[in-house]
């Protein structure tokens, strides 16, 4: 390979999955000798007749069938993701060998997974140091091409955090919205397939896991991040060199969004974002599903909504009502480690075996069922030094980090709820969803405190009608906005809404960003 020179000619790089009719075209030429024999053709790595990374430099006299081959991929989007013409770029890299070449301008070596082609917009992955630790972002261009006018396209999505805090955005990205989904074949043997439903096909995708030494994220010894307006003032830094680094970036729409503990996270990073006047970064909304924001109201319905769905007692109810009122009374003394304390019970075995074991997340489960998928988490840790590269801050990825929870728990029962009212009075984009069937963040609870919003339009958007969200004639939830504020409930899922119910989520955010 060393020494090829790259001059006069085109190049056609098609990368991962590959339609058999590809294939036989491109074999049919190889066959042929149609105008190879000065460049070769280079298969580096073939696994199966469906997954092939393939290099073809393309002369002139085969040009039709590039055009042919092109033509092909271009039928569905999936695969003309991955077909780049460099024409352009020949002046450039005359004097490159096409080892160098690939290097340089393609780069798909490193941001290829294994065999299973997990591919990154290029030149936006690697790890970002800071005085404290390493931040390794996962960016996934969308598979809309509609969405990309400007190369890189209108909206650019960001996982902020999953359950925690202290627990790892690869949850989301590997077993929720991301583009694809680990499949554990054996041990140490793995392939992704497509997520049908992916987000990513109606945004661009940045998952970062924070705070630092959280996830894919690392940290120097000793350094732990213990409440939220720090952790928001770390990824506010985090977001400047981002986007200062990648100006790309600047030219996106930038919606944060999360689950869960994102009910803190998101809202303190807006405001960071509002108050350092990150005007590279063109902020334009929020979206939450089933995010701890208010926990004072968001107490108070846990014992009304046990038994309203017929788990408990009338005993019961009153003995988890008790401890609701210690944990409330608490939070208005400042007592944050009792309200902690009296949070952790009502989410315990005790409180969950008074209601028939259920599964926190989703009443329809129950403890004890293998239904917890960690295979995303084997996986990464499978590639973490090799394809991930991974700095000596980070020697294991771990889905939920002890410490950091731990660090927090005086920060867990404080609101967010006045972020998110600033959120509102600026004029952000603010959705906020949850799913019909969680416990531990239910949607009584979060009613509540959405109606007591200090936002002069609450009223109408009290008064406002819902509509229903639906799929395939299918009702898969409700929708209730008043101008920049909304908020959708999702049937038949719970905590995990993307997991539960992929459609409705889906149907959500597409929603939510075309508004």
């Amino acid at each position: 390979m060393k020494g090829i020179k790259m001059q006069q000619i085109d190049i056609l790089i098609i990368i991962s999955q590959i339609p058999e009719i590809i294939i036989q075209l491109i074999l049919s030429c190889i066959n042929q000798k149609c105008a190879f024999s000065q460049v070769g053709v280079t298969i580096i790595e073939q696994h199966s007749s469906d997954a092939i990374f393939v290099i073809i430099p393309v002369k002139t006299q085969c040009k039709k069938l590039r055009n042919q081959i092109q033509k092909n991929i271009q039928k569905n989007d999936i695969y003309s993701d991955w077909i780049i013409q460099f024409s352009p770029l020949l002046r450039r890299c005359a004097n490159y060998s096409l080892d160098r070449f690939l290097q340089i301008i393609v780069g798909c070596r490193s941001e290829i997974i294994h065999r299973n082609r997990i591919c990154y917009i290029k030149g936006l992955r690697g790890w970002i140091d800071s005085r404290w630790g390493n931040v390794l972002p996962h960016v996934f261009k969308t598979r809309n091409h509609e969405l990309r006018p400007n190369k890189i396209g209108r909206y650019f999505g960001y996982l902020a955090e999953m359950c925690g805090p202290g627990c790892s955005s690869q949850f989301g990205n590997f077993q929720e919205i991301g583009p694809y989904k680990v499949v554990e074949v054996s041990k140490d043997n793995y392939k992704v397939e497509e997520r049908p439903q992916s987000w990513n096909k109606l945004t661009h995708q940045l998952f970062v896991d924070q705070p630092l030494r959280v996830g894919m994220s690392g940290a120097k010894d000793g350094f732990v991040v213990s409440n939220t307006e720090t952790a928001a003032k770390y990824f506010a830094n985090f977001l400047r060199v981002l986007y200062n680094k990648h100006t790309i970036l600047q030219r996106t729409q930038l919606y944060i969004m999360g689950e869960s503990f994102a009910g803190h996270y998101i809202p303190a990073i807006a405001i960071q974002i509002l108050t350092q006047k990150l005007t590279i970064v063109n902020f334009k909304g929020v979206a939450i599903g089933d995010g701890w924001t208010q926990p004072f109201q968001q107490f108070s319905q846990y014992a009304s909504y046990l038994y309203t769905i017929g788990t408990i007692t009338e005993r019961q109810f009153k003995i988890i009502q008790n401890n609701i009122a210690i944990g409330q009374n608490a939070i208005l003394d400042g007592n944050m480690k009792l309200a902690y304390k009296q949070f952790d019970l009502l989410s315990d075995d005790e409180t969950i075996n008074m209601a028939g074991g259920i599964n926190v997340y989703n009443f329809r489960q129950y403890q004890g069922q293998d239904i917890e998928d960690t295979s995303h988490e084997r996986f990464l840790n499978f590639y973490l030094k090799t394809q991930f590269k991974a700095p000596t801050t980070k020697t294991q990825f771990e889905g939920c980090d002890g410490p950091t929870f731990d660090a927090f728990a005086l920060d867990i029962p404080t609101s967010r709820k006045g972020d998110i009212e600033v959120l509102l009075e600026s004029n952000i984009k603010v959705l906020l969803f949850n799913g019909q069937l969680d416990y531990i963040v239910n949607t009584p609870g979060a009613v509540m405190w959405m109606s007591q919003l200090n936002w002069d339009k609450i009223g109408q958007w009290k008064s406002a009608k819902k509509e229903m969200i639906v799929v395939n004639k299918e009702t898969q939830g409700t929708w209730k906005q008043y101008e920049n504020f909304i908020y959708a409930t999702i049937y038949t899922a719970g905590h995990m809404v993307p997991t539960d119910n992929p459609l409705g989520a889906y149907a959500m955010l597409e929603k939510f960003l075309t508004m």
